[in-house]
Parts: C-alpha cells; structure tokens; sequence
C-alpha cells in the first residue's frame, strides 16, 4: 500500500462492492428471502418466499428450507427449484465450500439435536450423528477454516459452538456470547476469510464482523430489520473494496509557526472517498500513535493551533489527512473503512520573552542607565527600546546574545539626562524565528 502507514481500527467494515451479487449476505427476514448489500448496509427484496433457513450456492442463488425441502431459487428467472428432502426438525443450513449442505436439527422428542449433511448433485442426505445432549441450535451455521461452526447453547452457556463433523458428538463452546442473534455467515473478502453474525438490538438486527481469534464483534451494518438467518457461500471471494483515500499534503516538510499563529497545511484535494465518509485532519505527537486515543486536535480543515495545556513548544508535532465514514471532523472510528495519508510535521516555536530584572534606582544626569535583563528564545533576540527625556526621544535596538544581559542607555553626545524620573518603554522583541510587538 502506498501509505507510510494504513490504519486498520476495531469497527465496522465499508465494503465497494466490484459485483453487486459477489458483495451480499442473503437474508431470511420478515417478508421473504432478502439480501444485504455489505458495500451499503442496504437492504433488497428477492422473493417473499417464507423458509425456515438460508444459504447461498456456488452460482450465488440463495438456498432455502422450506419444511421437510430444499429448494434453489434462481434470482434471474425467479423460479424455486426443489433439490431433495431431508428429515424434518432443522431451522438452519449452510452451504459448504465443496457444494454440500449442512443442517443441525432437533429430534422428534425435542430431547436433543443432530447434524446432517445433504448433496445437491445426488439427493442423497445423511444423519452424521448427535450433537452432545442438551446443546440445541439458536441460530445459524457457518465454515470457518474448513471447521463448522453453530450459534447455539445448552443449560449453562450460549454463543459460538464448533462441531466436528466427523463427530459431531465431541462439539465444544468455542465464544461464550449470550448477546449472539440467529444469523451468521461468513466468505473471503480480500482473501481473508470473514465471519459475519447478528446481534438483537430490539425490534433490529445489527450485522457484526465476530473475530474468530478472539470472539470480539466488530459493527458492519447497524439496524437491519429483523433477521432469522444469514447464508452466503462459504467459498465466495471478492476484493475488500474500501475506497476511501485520504489523499496527499502537497509537503510533509516541517512547517514552523510561532506559539501565536496558526498552521495550515496544504492539501491536494487528491482524496477518494465512499458514500458517507468526509475528510477530517488529526494532530498527534507520535506518527505511530494508536488513534484515536493518541489525537491532540481533530479538526475539518488542515488547520491547527497551539494548545498551551496540552502541547509544548519548540516539539515536533504530526498531521494526517483521515478518510473515514462519518462527518468531517467526526470520523466513524469504529469503521475498518478509514485511510490516513502520510503524515507531515509541524512546530510552534516560543516567543522570545524578555523580564526586567533590576533598574539602577538613581543615576547621574551625564552618566548612562543600565537595565539588567532576562531573556528566553531563540539567539540572538532584537528588543527595541524608547526613552522619551524631554528634548526629544531617544530610540534604540538592544542585541542579546545570552540570557542574562545588560541594557545600557547613555544620552546624547553633549547632553545629560533630565532630572526626575524617566519613561523607558519596550516596544517589540524578536528572535530568529517570531516576533511580539
């Protein structure tokens, strides 16, 4: 990738979908058989065929239970075909990478579940055996590195179970998640294989990415309608197609500003961005900061300002363009669809500052006075001085080389201080780098 750095954050997946039929989940929801486009979190009729469970085949048409049944519905004619029977009790199917189907079903006693296996080509369906007693689906199956996996419980656990299917007898709790729905599924999106599960927000569904290392659930698409079952092919592969780009600074050398002045760098206007998503600029102390704890500013425009409370001077600082969902300014940092460009430098530097560290209380009126001096910034520092003594005003521009200096001030040739006090006055002070009047 062509970023110094992509970033990758826990949240939801943004999908550009290269093939409207490639890029979708099929869905046995209220009202028929739909399909949710993962690109969007869009949601489109298919049929309003009711089923008891859904998966998708290697030609991308849905496959559904209806009773004792399993049809294919061919999405271009919009004609069921019936497949074969299978013994009755499943709520749930999934469509293996080589083409078989899997159920787990529920015994005529209600006392215990089982798992079967159907071939489309033969019409043959097989009983592979009990599942351990008392562990019941509540909801669908799914592959995942070639293993079988089932959202189901028994009396003490619920979540995520594998079921070997050679023994399927010897099934174990893999995630314990109570907070799982019914559906799930899962494909190669970019080569990866993905898990995708729902989750009952109330009257919706969510749709998560569930991390199969770690059980954690990542938002794809938030308030689906109610959902049942999820089904896509296991085998299906398209290309992660998150577009969103965050373009280029037209420079990412340093750019300096005083502690007073504002930083605006320069964007190119280069960026690709998905539906939805905007681009926002982040300010952070470290190019490898973790986002988007590490973020000092977040702003809509490529322009910062120092913050005295958070950040010091004279400290190299580091902007990103960020393409994310959400508004400018407001980045989705839940999404997995957020690109950052290369990251540019920038730096306040201090003001010079100057303290007045002792006046000589009383000189001679032909003598000179001397101001002792404390200076801070970057050497050497220019203070420009006034001193009115009457006959005329008396202008000067001290050089300090040091912090510690003495401001000597003698009057004219030829002429002596007025008597009384005087009204010495700094009018602006200066280093290499800023100025202050």
């Amino acid at each position: 990738m062509k970023k110094a750095r992509s970033l990758i954050l826990f949240g939801v997946i943004s999908l550009l979908c290269f093939s409207q039929i490639q890029a979708q989940i099929y869905l046995e929801a209220i009202g028929g058989i739909k399909k949710l486009n993962i690109c969007t979190c869009e949601v489109t009729e298919i049929a309003p065929i009711g089923s008891a469970g859904i998966g998708a085949s290697q030609n991308q048409n849905p496959v559904y239970l209806d009773g004792d049944q399993v049809f294919s519905y061919n999405i271009i004619t919009g004609n069921s075909t019936l497949l074969g029977n299978v013994l009755g009790g499943y709520n749930n199917l999934v469509v293996a990478e080589n083409g078989l189907i899997y159920f787990v079903g529920i015994n005529a006693a209600g006392t215990g579940s089982f798992l079967g296996v159907f071939n489309p080509i033969s019409g043959v369906f097989t009983n592979l055996g009990d599942l351990p007693t008392g562990l019941f689906p509540s909801g669908d199956l799914f592959f995942y590195n070639g293993l079988l996996y089932m959202l189901g419980g028994d009396n003490v656990v619920s979540g995520v179970f594998e079921i070997p299917i050679a023994n399927p007898a010897a099934s174990l709790l893999v995630f314990d998640n109570p907070t799982l729905g019914i559906g799930a599924a899962s494909f190669y999106v970019g080569g990866i294989q993905k898990v995708f599960v729902s989750v009952n927000n109330g009257l919706t569904e969510d749709v998560f990415e569930l991390d199969m290392t770690t059980g954690a659930l990542t938002l794809v698409c938030p308030t689906i309608q109610s959902i049942f079952d999820m089904g896509a092919w296991s085998g299906l592969q398209f290309n992660a197609c998150c577009a969103n780009d965050a373009g280029h600074f037209q420079s990412l050398s340093l750019v300096q500003a005083c502690a007073d002045e504002s930083i605006t760098l320069n964007h190119l206007g280069d960026e690709v961005l998905n539906p939805g998503a905007a681009l926002s600029f982040v300010l952070v102390t470290d190019s490898t900061a973790t986002l988007p704890t590490g973020i000092l500013q977040i702003s809509s425009m490529p322009t910062f300002t120092f913050n005295a409370s958070t950040m010091q001077v004279n400290t190299v600082y580091f902007v990103a363009a960020v393409a994310a969902p959400g508004p400018a300014g407001a980045p989705d940092w839940s999404s997995n669809c957020i690109d950052l460009s290369y990251f540019a430098k920038v730096k306040w530097n201090a003001l010079p500052t100057f303290q007045v560290l002792s006046i000589p209380p009383a000189f001679c009126a032909n003598g000179c006075a001397e101001v002792s001096l404390l200076f801070s910034g970057s050497f050497p520092i220019n203070l420009s001085w006034s001193l009115d003594i009457g006959t005329e005003n008396l202008t000067g521009v001290f050089s300090a080389d040091t912090p510690n200096e003495v401001l000597s001030i003698c009057p004219p040739p030829g002429q002596n201080f007025p008597t009384g006090s005087l009204n010495l006055q700094f009018l602006s002070i200066s280093d290499g780098n800023c100025a202050c009047p």
